[in-house]
């Protein structure tokens, strides 16, 4: 457990290579802040260890932005969106063995009043309330824009690959589509970061069944590592829990 201004919190994260990959592009940042707790995971794109230095270079550049710089929690959220790609983009141009790289971005905020978020590409964020698991926002993806339109429904969108994405650290992105959002929550509810090595592996029902279980969040994280191998994990799988636990 964790006591951050007056806000009571049950935080468990875990990352995994998976059975495919031979390197973990992903990275975790858990930062308190002025602001409240900052948790970040970030998916790193690109050959020849681009990916990893890129999610690493993503999920620092947020620290740093928050150590040097003031203003509203949602000033903060697009500022550190605006300050990690442009990180990541002169990562890509300053090292030949980097370029091309980039990375997801999924961050939230959260103090005893209220929580922040910011996205690009296709790292989730979910809130569990009442026994029901929802995902904050849309990704950033082709296929989700393809939804969107109305090109495809539901159904076809199952067997469209659902990794191409539109938006991404150091690939310029577009701010209008990837705006802060304002969440409000009460006691009990439980926040869940996490890469598409998870979401697209493990089933919904799955993840919330583990998630409404009375397990620490940090044990209900190292279940759903394990559902992940079950499944394959053809991907690097990471993963944050926030139990809200009083306020």
């Amino acid at each position: 457990m964790y006591n951050s201004n007056n806000l009571l919190l049950d935080v468990g994260q875990a990352t995994h290579t998976g059975k495919i990959r031979k390197e973990n592009e992903d990275s975790l940042g858990w930062f308190t802040t002025k602001y409240g707790e900052l948790f970040i995971i970030a998916d790193g794109m690109g050959g020849h260890q681009g990916g990893a230095a890129a999610s690493k270079c993503a999920v620092q550049s947020w620290n740093k932005y928050f150590n040097l710089y003031h203003g509203t929690s949602e000033e903060m959220l697009l500022g550190g969106l605006k300050f990690s790609e442009k990180a990541v983009h002169n990562l890509g141009i300053s090292n030949p063995e980097y370029y091309g790289c980039g990375s997801t971005i999924v961050a939230l905020l959260i103090n005893n009043n209220c929580a922040w978020y910011i996205h690009a590409g296709d790292s989730r964020l979910y809130i569990l309330s009442d026994g029901r698991l929802n995902q904050i926002g849309r990704d950033h993806s082709v296929v989700e824009d393809m939804l969107e339109i109305g090109l495809i429904n539901s159904e076809e969108a199952k067997n469209y690959p659902k990794n191409v994405i539109t938006q991404s650290l150091g690939g310029n992105i577009d701010i209008k589509r990837c705006l802060p959002k304002k969440i409000l929550f009460s006691c009990g509810e439980c926040f869940l970061l996490c890469t598409d090595g998870l979401w697209n592996v493990v089933e919904k029902k799955l993840i919330t069944k583990c998630l409404i279980s009375n397990n620490s969040a940090q044990t209900i994280c190292e279940q759903l590592i394990n559902l992940t191998l079950k499944y394959g994990a053809p991907d690097n799988v990471s993963m944050q829990i926030i139990k809200i636990l009083g306020k």
